[in-house]
């Protein structure tokens, strides 16, 4: 060969330098895209227990003692909601509403990126048992 002549191909070392660039991306990517899933997730999760908050307010307001429901059937059967919200990840995953005393509740809900507010309580999960990391409570 003559030394003039150039090479019309890349080196091994060029093409894994080029595939693990690529696959740092692609892994970055991948990542990023998890994680913004799961903050869409417990966005819904939280619309969701604003929905229920909002219709046990409609009930306490027709209720003639101006009390919550015992049980969240009651706002179901009602005029309040249409069907008690699932959650967006699994079918085993619930929210959970407890009725305090007649004029307080708590709503609870798993989040999976870690949102907390308030103390953990009750089952959010028909299979396992996964306390509820995130809570409304009225007042």
């Amino acid at each position: 060969m003559n030394k003039k002549q150039k090479s019309l191909g890349f080196t091994l070392i060029e093409s894994l330098v080029v595939v693990t660039m690529m696959m740092v991306i692609i892994a970055a990517a991948v990542g990023s895209y998890s994680a913004a899933n799961k903050k869409n997730r417990d966005n819904k999760r939280l619309a969701d227990l604003d929905r229920i908050r909002m219709a046990l307010e409609m009930y306490r307001q027709n209720d003639t003692t101006g009390a919550y429901p015992a049980n969240e059937g009651l706002l179901v059967s009602g005029d309040f909601l249409d069907t008690w919200p699932n959650d967006p990840l699994s079918s085993s995953r619930q929210y959970v509403y407890q009725r305090l005393t007649a004029y307080t509740y708590q709503l609870g809900a798993w989040t999976e990126t870690g949102i907390t507010n308030g103390t953990a309580f009750g089952d959010c999960d028909t299979v396992g048992s996964v306390q509820c990391n995130y809570v409304v409570t009225n007042p």
